[in-house]
């Protein structure tokens, strides 16, 4: 079965801003030496470039290293319309860009049954995939094509798709022992112990994220034994209630997060407490903390930190990921963030060099910002302990930029300390 969604997710597998602005500028740098350094043929059939007779001889008879246009080419990784016309400039560029053409693939409706055809005539092409990304999109999808020998695939991302699907053992038929990087995002698994067993046929899996998924709750998931479980080493799970927190309690029982090393998770206000046994199964390796809070309705003691980090003693970075704003007034409570510096205060890692705090303003006002205690943060930070921090950063989010002005001022204010030592970095 495959599930029937609006819209194709944002595609976010260039990262960040400033990676998909270096992509950007070196496709522009390629054809700009395109069409300064022509080959020595024309190209007017393809309607890309056209060398006129008007052209010096100079610049028509210089040609351009094989090695640099070949290093160029690895840049373009994922630009499948500029590697396609590359394809087609001259013999000396079409391994290389064949390569790179077929080392990433995004499959959706719209181009599925052109990638198959392509495949079925040349299946070496399966052997080129780096980067598969399969979007289950398909009114009515059509039957599953013969099986792909994708033996070098390292990362796998599924969208909208049942882990039943008939189409995917059409691509990890050949690439279960190549797999170390999975997403699934707004996947339809029927349980936790199915999940398991799915995860169970790749055993180099390095990397796990799991976003919105959609999982059935079942009474023995967590006592529930996976056999030959990955051992994994970074962690992302976000989505809906409990899960993430239900996905790593599961992990935890299948002995998979051992060498674990990086983790990424989503968490109400009231699973803090309901996560600090598990933070300190996997504390002793974990190396990069991500931890994002939704708030909800529940009313922890002001005075006890509802998660401790003391046991993540070789933690090197910290991110708090916290929405200024709170869900519904609360009299008891002077601020719902009253818990962040108190955690802070719990870190003893002598190795930590970052710490992030991640503020959501949707709907803020410059009154909310006193929702979060600055001075306490500033005063916690500056202990000792802490000699190690070279970043501080501060990113206000979602609605902020209307108040960048004055919040950013706001807070360097109440984090001078921080920001005498240049350490602070506001954005």
């Amino acid at each position: 079965m495959i599930r029937q969604q609006p819209s194709r997710p944002q595609d976010t597998r260039f990262g960040s801003k400033a990676t998909v602005t270096t992509r950007i500028r070196a496709t522009e740098a390629f054809v700009a030496i395109l069409i300064r350094y022509v080959i020595n043929r024309p190209l007017q059939p393809y309607g890309f470039l056209v060398a006129t007779p008007k052209m010096s001889d100079e610049v028509a008879s210089f040609r351009l290293p094989i090695d640099v246009v070949e290093h160029i080419l690895d840049q373009l990784r994922g630009h499948s319309k500029t590697l396609a016309i590359c394809c087609r400039v001259c013999g000396e560029w079409y391994p290389r860009a064949r390569y790179n053409l077929y080392s990433v693939v995004d499959l959706h409706s719209d181009n599925s049954a052109k990638f198959f055809a392509t495949a079925t005539r040349d299946p070496e092409i399966a052997t080129f995939m780096r980067e598969f990304t399969l979007y289950g999109l398909w009114k009515k999808p059509p039957a599953p094509p013969n099986v792909l020998r994708a033996t070098r695939l390292r990362t796998l991302r599924l969208y909208f798709i049942d882990t039943d699907n008939s189409w995917l053992p059409t691509v990890m038929h050949h690439a279960k022992q190549s797999i170390t990087e999975l997403s699934l995002q707004h996947c339809f698994v029927p349980d936790i112990p199915a999940l398991m067993r799915f995860l169970g046929q790749l055993p180099n899996l390095e990397h796990f994220a799991a976003s919105e998924m959609l999982i059935k709750t079942r009474p023995d998931e967590v006592t529930n034994q996976a056999v030959g479980f990955p051992s994994l080493q970074s962690l992302c799970l976000t989505g809906f209630g409990a899960l993430p927190l239900r996905l790593i309690r599961a992990f935890l029982a299948a002995q998979g997060l051992n060498n674990l090393t990086v983790l990424h998770i989503q968490l109400s206000t009231s699973e803090l407490v309901w996560f600090d046994k598990p933070l300190r199964r996997v504390a002793k390796t974990l190396r990069d903390l991500d931890l994002t809070v939704e708030p909800d309705d529940t009313e922890l003691n002001p005075y006890v930190p509802p998660l401790s980090l003391h046991a993540c003693l070789n933690l090197t970075s910290l991110t708090l990921s916290v929405r200024l704003c709170r869900t519904k007034p609360s009299f008891t409570l002077p601020t719902h963030l009253f818990w962040v510096p108190l955690v802070l205060n719990t870190l003893r890692s002598e190795n930590v060099q970052q710490i992030k705090l991640i503020v959501r303003a949707m709907g803020a006002t410059h009154q909310d910002f006193r929702n979060l205690d600055w001075r306490e943060i500033e005063r916690v930070l500056k202990k000792p302990r802490f000699t190690s921090l070279r970043r501080v950063v501060v990113r206000l989010t979602r609605g902020a930029g209307v108040m960048k002005k004055k919040a950013v001022p706001y807070v360097k204010e109440r984090l001078a300390a921080l920001e005498e030592r240049g350490i602070l970095r506001c954005v």
